[in-house]
């Protein structure tokens, strides 16, 4: 029952503190032990509640994000963790992102909260996240996120932290990544206008073809 309001960017899921959330069905997360980064925007005045949440309670199965009592960042992966800030619940929009290296434990996440990896990170499990369970937005299954939350992300890969910075700055930081998927041909088309560089690589100021 969590509402659409204006957001950030353009428009945010509101969610009341009592029993909204957004659940995502038949869609797991990045689950096991694959590479995985996790990034959104929040904004609260409640500390002490999830934000998103996939997995299953276990030695490494777990994968939530969540505000502290003290409004501190968390990372739960069921045995190892990642933490970091302090009074994020302070009703401003903050960035959140958690990334982790494929087969890495709980001591190998990175935190980043609005653009800069911070604080600390500890275990020594093998993260392999479990698929038995939905994946989360604003609850944990028993408690429930109150505020706003925009801009959710969900990778496979290790995102670094020269593109979280990007994606924190812009919103849009990602948008010259690409999959290829199969065999075949393609053509891609990019303009920038004024500025000679794109994606990290050169290219004249006008249109390239790749």
């Amino acid at each position: 029952s969590a509402s659409w309001v204006p957001g950030k960017f353009g428009n945010a899921l509101f969610f009341n503190g009592n029993n909204d959330y957004g659940r995502t069905f038949g869609y797991k997360g990045v689950t096991g032990s694959a590479a995985r980064t996790v990034s959104l925007w929040f904004k609260t005045e409640a500390a002490g509640k999830p934000i998103l949440s996939y997995g299953a309670e276990g030695q490494g199965t777990l994968f939530a994000l969540s505000l502290d009592e003290t409004g501190a960042a968390v990372a739960d992966f069921g045995e190892g963790f990642a933490r970091g800030g302090e009074t994020l619940a302070d009703g401003a929009w903050h960035h959140l992102a958690v990334s982790l290296p494929a087969g890495g434990s709980g001591s190998d996440a990175k935190l980043y909260l609005d653009g800069s990896m911070t604080g600390e990170s500890n275990g020594s499990t093998t993260i392999a996240t479990s698929s038995a369970n939905d994946l989360l937005l604003g609850s944990d299954g028993t408690s429930f996120f109150a505020g706003l939350l925009e801009d959710v992300r969900i990778y496979s890969a290790e995102l670094s932290g020269l593109e979280i910075a990007k994606v924190h700055s812009s919103g849009m930081g990602d948008f010259n990544r690409l999959l290829v998927k199969a065999e075949g041909t393609i053509q891609i088309t990019a303009s920038q206008p004024g500025n000679p560089e794109w994606g990290g690589i050169h290219y004249p100021a006008s249109d390239a073809n790749l």
